[in-house]
């Protein structure tokens, strides 16, 4: 956890907190309650967490209601300007989806991408049944869109493509042109979006694997490894450790996936059927790509990334219902009464985790079950201690809208500031296709550097301070000193370029 290796003191000279997440093993000092150090820790974190914008999307609109809802997450950068601003809407959302592309294994599997997962099964529970080629050409339109939502999920187009070809060959004895057909059917439209989203990134970026091979692509995988880092210190490297760690937060998500996968199991041997070996591998393909992961340390192993264990397994049901209408009226009864039991315990089980799991791996879910159940007000990062100095920064470049443009500034950390600020075109960030060209020669691009305390908690990763280390202490010949903030947690500083 946060608290578990050495490090540093999070009191700075200052004598204050430094909020925002310290370096590894930084501990809460003073008589500060580690859960509540994590808890503002986590708040904070809270605009840049993986593709988790629908629980914090409506309170930023709220805020961005007269200007720029901005969001800076691994794997998605989006921009929404005030209606009627852009001139080019969709092309402006492909550069800001290819600014912000990379695989970042920390958030992979988002809750962007259940419905998608939902879909999938419908479509081919449908095609099971009625082998209409139109359910099984949905089905890869579905997992296109998968596609575009986590990369990763080109690993169920994979399955589902071994899984229907086994089907058809195995277990229905069909001619090699039927399965050829019948996988291109599936598989044409999911390449499809996949040409689709390199093509984007060659006529926009010059590159058609730029999503994979660019600058944020090499940074967010960094961002997962410092957050694995944090979060699974134990785990990373240890087989033993990996596996309880992924055997808990299977219990903790949906217990129910263990016994369905057995039936699963039992049903396909006894009966020899494909597509419940199949379903059987879907419901813990996650589970075993996050096993990877952990162990290689690319993965923070938040609970609700195990989520599409829960759409599978109750997909896997109607199969075994199907299955068991053959089976004696006693059989089918003692059955139906163990699987409702599995998912009443799975309910519970979700609050269990919810209220016992470390905060960092449960940490939304927390604050809104406390918010349901016990009527506390849900956090707002915005009017924490933790927001202090992106209202300062925002405050004085409100003093002079006009003098203050053209400031380069890298939204890993300034995310508040651009936020609150409300304009995003005032400044030169990750979104912006000239923000690396204007980090290299800031003369030509840049009026003003925003740079952060790179001895505050992850802000040695911001870009500038990756670029220019002696950057916030000593200044540079190119810059000159405009402002120095006083407020946590990054105690920013704002050059003027000369030019």
């Amino acid at each position: 956890s946060y608290v578990e290796s050495d490090g540093p003191s999070i009191v700075d000279n200052r004598g204050e907190y430094l909020l925002d997440e310290a370096p590894l093993g930084q501990e809460p000092k003073g008589g500060q309650d580690p859960v509540d150090w994590i808890h503002q820790k986590t708040e904070e974190s809270a605009g840049y967490d993986h593709l988790e914008a629908e629980e914090r999307f409506e309170a930023y609109l709220a805020i961005e209601a007269d200007g720029v809802a901005h969001m800076h997450q691994p794997g998605l950068h989006v921009t929404f300007d005030p209606a009627g601003s852009l001139p080019y809407p969709v092309v402006d959302l492909a550069v800001s989806l290819l600014k912000g592309g990379g695989i970042d294994n920390g958030g992979f599997v988002a809750s962007g991408m259940e419905p998608d997962a939902q879909v999938s099964i419908y479509y081919l529970l449908e095609w099971q049944v009625s082998r209409r080629i139109t359910s099984l050409a949905l089905l890869g339109v579905s997992l296109g869109l998968a596609f575009l939502v986590r990369y990763e999920a080109i690993f169920f187009t994979i399955a589902l493509s071994v899984l229907i070809a086994l089907h058809l060959r195995r277990q229905e004895r069909a001619p090699y042109i039927t399965v050829e057909g019948t996988l291109f059917s599936f598989v044409a439209p999911s390449i499809y979006f996949v040409f689709l989203w390199v093509y984007f990134n060659y006529i926009i970026m010059g590159d058609p694997f730029f999503f994979l091979s660019s600058q944020y692509a090499a940074f967010s995988k960094e961002i997962a490894r410092i957050e694995s880092s944090l979060i699974l210190s134990t785990q990373i490297g240890s087989l033993s450790q990996t596996m309880a760690f992924i055997f808990q937060s299977l219990l903790g998500i949906f217990p129910a996936a263990f016994l369905v996968g057995l039936l699963l199991a039992l049903s396909g041997f006894k009966g020899k059927k494909i597509f419940h070996y199949g379903f059987l591998v879907l419901i813990f393909l996650i589970p075993f790509l996050l096993a990877i992961f952990v162990y290689q340390g690319t993965t923070s192993g938040i609970l609700r990334y195990f989520i599409t264990v829960i759409p599978f397994t109750y997909a896997s049901v109607a199969l075994l219902i199907d299955r068991f209408s053959a089976w004696r009226k006693s059989l089918q009864s003692g059955l139906a009464i163990l699987l409702l039991v599995a998912f009443l315990i799975s309910s519970v089980a979700q609050i269990v985790a919810i209220s016992t799991f470390r905060y960092d791996l449960v940490s939304h879910e927390k604050d809104f079950w406390d918010a349901l159940v016990y009527n506390r007000k849900m956090p707002d990062f915005f009017q924490e201690a933790g927001a202090a100095g992106a209202r300062e920064v925002v405050a004085f470049l409100n003093s002079a809208p006009d003098l203050y443009r053209d400031i380069l500034l890298d939204d890993y950390n300034g995310w508040a500031i651009i936020l609150l600020y409300g304009d995003g075109k005032v400044f030169i960030d990750q979104i912006d296709l000239e923000f690396w060209d204007a980090l290299n020669n800031p003369g030509k691009y840049a009026r003003y550097i925003l740079v952060p305390d790179p001895t505050v908690g992850r802000a040695v990763l911001d870009q500038v301070n990756v670029k220019y280390p002696t950057l916030y202490e000593q200044g540079a010949d190119f810059v000159t000193l405009v402002k120095n903030f006083e407020s946590p947690p990054y105690y920013w500083k704002l050059y003027e370029v000369r030019r």
